[in-house]
């Protein structure tokens, strides 16, 4: 973002000369550059930079000090004879301060909690050899995952609550989204199953133990 800056700095270097005024009396929207409190003197961007090239450099700092959130909703279908579990939607709540890239942003809350979120609960494990400790999956072939046109309806509610952060009122939308997944799906199966499940992926022997478990509980008239 700051190279971003740098760059409209330099272009409007070229363009105050173009519109007889100091570069720092100019604005720039939607592909037109104009002087400050006379919008009347405006000129093209193509025109500012016919045959130039306008680079501009930066760097790029981290900032940690805005944490940003999501929750996830979940809706499953457990059948408890074969302990499958088959996830029917998904609703998704974060606030990204301002959005910058609407179609980015969509695709990375669909891909990573679609793809990494929510299959690490329901597919994803890594096995270990007890004996040599090496992981036995893993590699790419062994290590599935589900195409677009497998995943649940998933829905998306952004809010924009604009954050002072160092550029453009933003907030990282990245990893978060992969993180309620799995908590979501353990909780909704825990509460189908009538008893906590406490690790994942939910397989369907592991669902099949936790019914058992839940039905031995409720015939000696414990509370599920």
């Amino acid at each position: 973002m700051s190279a971003a800056e740098d760059a409209k700095a330099r272009l409007f270097e070229l363009a105050g000369p173009m519109l007889g005024t100091d570069p720092k009396n100019l604005e720039m929207e939607n592909g037109l550059i104009w002087v400050k409190g006379d919008p009347g003197r405006k000129i093209a961007l193509r025109d500012a930079i016919f045959c130039r090239t306008v680079m501009g450099h930066g760097r790029f700092d981290a900032d940690y000090t805005f944490a940003n959130c999501m929750m996830s909703f979940v809706e499953i279908e457990l059948d408890t004879q074969t302990g499958k579990v088959d996830l029917l939607r998904v609703v998704n709540a974060t606030d990204v301060g301002q959005i910058i890239d609407p179609q980015g942003l969509t695709g990375q809350l669909n891909g990573c909690l679609g793809s990494a979120g929510i299959d690490s609960a329901l597919f994803e494990e890594t096995i270990i050899d007890e004996n040599t400790g090496h992981m036995l999956n893993a590699n790419m072939i062994d290590y599935k995952w589900r195409t677009a046109v497998e995943l649940p309806p998933i829905e998306n509610v952004v809010f924009e609550t604009p954050f002072p952060s160092h550029r453009f009122h933003a907030i990282g939308a990245g990893e978060i989204a992969t993180a309620p997944g799995p908590s979501a799906i353990l909780m909704a199966v825990s509460n189908a199953v009538g008893d906590w499940l406490h690790e994942y992926p939910v397989t369907p022997d592991r669902i099949l133990k936790a019914l058992g478990q839940a039905g031995e509980k409720n015939a000696k008239g414990v509370e599920a």
